[in-house]
C-alpha cells in the first residue's frame, strides 16, 4: 500500500497538488509562529520593540498623524461658531479658499464692497462673504518665482533652499485725490543677476470705477515702483533666500505715501555674512517711504528686523508690528530716523537658546529707541490693524494677528504707550486680519480659511448695568423699582454713549451739557440752557422735566419715589465714568 502511494506521486497529477498542499501547511505554520512572536514582543516589549514600533511609525504614523491633523482642522473650521472676548462675544463664519498652495503667506486689502486676498503664490480672489469668494480678473505681475524654484532645482541646488517662501507679501488698496490703485509687495528674482530682493508694483485704476468686479489687469499691467537695493545674492549659510524674513507689510498715508517694512532676509551678522539692518547704504531692515508722486524712496527708519505689520492710524501716527528671534517680538511706534536696534540690541536670543551675540545688553533695551511693547516668549506677529466702528469696547484700538500662538491680540493704547492688551484665542495660524469696509474682521490663515467675525447681540453696556444692578446696595424693593423705572427708560433711550434713538443717548449725559450729544431732535430750549447735568440738575429733571428746563419736549417720566431717581443718577454717573475711564 505505502510503495503504491509513493509511486502515485510520482505522476505529475498527484506530484504537483500533493507539493501545494505541503508549501500551504509550511506557509500555515511560518504564519501562526509570526504572529506569535509578533504578539510576543508587543504584549511583554522583549526583543526588536523599539526597532519594530519605529519601523510602523515610519510606515503609517505619519500618514495617520496627518489625517488626525486634517480632521482636527475640518471640526475646527465647522464646530467654532463664537468667540468669547472680555466685553462681548464674537459670531464666526469659516470659509475654506479653494487654492493649491503649498506654503503659507499673503495678505488683503478692501476694495468698497469686496475685500480682496493675495496668496503666497499671487492668486488674487474678491471676498464679500464666506458664500462669495471667487477669482479676480487681475494676474498680479511675475515675481520670478519659476525662475528662482528652476536655479534651486538647478545651478544653485547646492545650497538650502525652501522655494515656498519666495512670496507674495501683502496687497494694498489706495485711494486719494490724486491717485487710485492697488499695490503689491513681494519678494522678486532677477534671472540674469541670480539675485532677490523686496518689490512694490502698482496697478493704476481710474477713481470713477465703483466695483473691483470692473477691473480686469495682466501681469504686465503693473508697474513696479520700488525694488530694494542692493540686490541680494543667495546666501551659503543657512537657507540661501530667507523669504519668511523679508517682512513685505504696506500701508498707506494721503495723498502720495506708501510706507513699507523692508526686513533684513536674515543678512543680521549670524544667520547672513553681514548685518544690513544699520548700514544706511541699503534699503533692508529698514521701514521705507515711497513717494507715488516723483517715485522716489528713502528709509524712513532703520534698525528693523522682520516688520509684519504695518498701520497709520487715525492720528497719522505710523505702527508697526515685528518678528523678533527666540523672543523679542515688538510693537513699535516709528519715527523718522530712528533706529530700533536690530541687530545690536534685542530682547531676543539665538534659536537655539544661547545669548544673541551681537548685543551687549542682553535682556535689556536701552541704547535704542525701545519698543512700545514686547512679547516675551515670542508670538510670532503677523499683522497689525485698527479698528472702527465695530463696538464700543474695540473702537480705536489695534488688533495684531498671530501664527504660532493662533491669537488675535488687542492692544488698547494710551498715548504712546500700551495700556492693555486683551488675548483672544483662535486655535489657528492667523496669517492677516482686516477690518473690512462693512465693520467685519475677516482673518486669513494659514490653512487657507477666512474667518468672518461679527459682534454678537450681547451689548457690553447692557451687562455693564446688569451687573450694577446686581451689586448696587439697596433694598430688593428698591432694586426692583430702579429697573422698572430703567426699562421705561430705555424704550426710548439708549445707555450707550453713541446710540440714537427716539431720544438722546444717555450714557455718557452726567457732567455734559443739556443738548451736546449728536441727536438731532432737541428742542431750541434744551439747546439753548446753559450749564451741565450734575447730579441736582439730572434728579430735578428726572423729577419735573419742564420746571428745569421750560419748553423741553422730554415727557414727565412719572418717577415719584425720590430714592428711585437718586438711584438712576448714580447709575448714570457709574455709566459716564465707564465711557470716559
Amino acid at each position: 500500500m505505502k510503495l503504491e502511494f509513493l509511486h502515485r506521486l510520482r505522476k505529475s497529477r498527484y506530484f504537483i497538488p500533493a507539493c501545494l498542499a505541503g508549501l500551504a501547511m509550511l506557509a500555515g505554520i511560518c504564519g501562526l509562529a509570526t504572529f506569535y512572536t509578533g504578539y510576543a514582543i508587543g504584549r511583554y516589549e522583549i526583543g526588536p520593540f523599539e526597532t519594530a514600533q519605529r519601523g510602523e511609525y515610519k510606515l503609517f504614523g505619519v500618514r495617520f498623524a496627518r489625517a488626525a491633523e486634517e480632521a482636527a482642522k475640518q471640526d475646527w473650521a465647522t464646530s467654532l461658531k463664537r468667540l468669547p472676548t472680555i466685553f462681548f462675544d464674537l459670531d464666526v463664519e469659516i470659509a475654506s479658499v479653494p487654492v493649491d498652495d503649498q506654503g503659507w503667506g499673503g495678505g488683503m486689502t478692501s476694495f468698497g464692497d469686496a475685500a480682496l486676498l493675495v496668496t503666497q503664490e499671487g492668486d488674487i480672489f474678491v471676498v464679500r462673504g464666506a458664500d462669495d469668494i471667487k477669482p479676480a480678473a487681475i494676474e498680479a505681475p511675475d515675481n520670478g518665482y519659476a525662475a528662482y524654484k528652476a536655479a534651486a532645482e538647478g545651478p544653485l541646488s547646492d545650497l538650502q533652499h525652501t522655494v515656498n517662501y519666495f512670496r507674495f507679501n501683502d496687497i494694498l488698496h489706495f485711494q486719494s485725490p490724486e491717485r487710485r490703485g492697488l499695490a503689491l509687495s513681494y519678494s522678486e528674482w532677477d534671472e540674469d543677476n541670480a539675485c532677490y530682493r523686496n518689490a512694490v508694483a502698482v496697478l493704476d485704476i481710474d477713481q470713477s470705477v465703483r466695483s473691483i468686479d470692473e477691473v480686469r489687469a495682466s501681469a504686465s499691467d503693473w508697474s513696479v515702483v520700488f525694488r530694494a537695493k542692493p540686490c541680494l545674492p543667495p546666501k551659503e549659510k543657512f537657507r540661501a533666500v530667507e523669504g519668511l524674513v523679508a517682512g513685505g507689510r504696506i500701508a498707506f498715508k494721503a495723498p502720495d505715501i506708501i510706507y513699507l517694512g523692508s526686513g533684513d532676509y536674515h543678512w543680521d551678522g549670524v544667520y547672513g555674512p553681514e548685518a544690513l539692518a544699520q548700514d544706511p547704504d541699503n534699503n533692508y531692515g529698514k521701514i521705507v517711504e515711497i513717494n507715488l508722486s516723483s517715485g522716489a524712496a528713502r528709509n524712513m527708519a532703520s534698525g528693523v528686523r522682520n516688520p509684519q505689520g504695518v498701520l497709520v492710524d487715525k492720528s497719522g501716527r505710523l505702527w508697526t508690528v515685528e518678528h523678533g528671534m527666540r523672543g523679542g517680538d515688538e510693537l513699535n511706534l516709528i519715527v523718522d530716523g530712528g533706529n530700533y536696534g536690530w541687530p545690536l540690541e534685542t530682547l531676543g536670543t539665538k534659536y537655539s537658546g544661547l545669548p544673541w551675540p551681537l548685543t551687549s545688553h542682553i535682556g535689556r533695551h536701552d541704547a535704542f529707541i525701545p519698543p512700545v511693547y514686547a512679547w516675551l516668549p515670542s508670538v510670532a506677529i503677523s499683522s497689525l490693524t485698527q479698528i472702527e466702528n465695530f463696538h464700543e469696547a474695540w473702537d480705536g484700538d489695534m488688533l495684531m494677528a498671530s501664527l504660532s500662538s493662533g491669537n488675535l491680540y488687542r492692544i488698547h493704547t494710551s498715548g504712546d504707550h500700551v495700556e492693555f492688551i486683551e488675548i483672544i484665542p483662535v486655535g489657528q495660524r492667523i496669517r492677516y486680519a482686516l477690518q473690512h469696509t462693512d465693520g467685519r474682521i475677516i482673518l486669513w490663515t494659514d490653512d487657507h480659511y477666512l474667518v468672518f467675525l461679527t459682534p454678537s447681540g450681547m451689548d457690553a453696556t447692557a451687562l455693564f448695568v446688569q451687573d450694577y444692578l446686581a451689586e448696587a446696595s439697596m433694598s430688593e424693593t428698591l432694586r426692583n423699582k430702579v429697573s422698572g423705572a430703567l426699562d421705561a427708560c430705555i424704550t426710548c433711550h439708549s445707555l450707550r454713549p453713541d446710540e440714537n434713538r427716539a431720544g438722546p443717548p444717555l450714557g455718557a449725559v452726567a457732567g455734559a451739557r443739556p443738548g451736546g450729544t449728536s441727536w438731532t431732535g432737541y428742542s431750541s430750549a434744551m439747546r439753548a440752557a446753559g450749564g451741565v447735568w450734575d447730579e441736582k440738575r439730572l434728579a430735578a429733571f428726572i423729577d419735573d422735566p419742564d420746571s428745569v428746563i421750560p419748553g423741553s419736549t422730554m415727557p414727565d417720566p412719572g418717577i415719584e419715589d425720590p430714592d428711585v431717581r437718586a438711584e438712576l443718577v448714580e447709575l448714570l454717573q457709574a455709566l459716564e465714568r465707564r465711557h470716559h475711564k
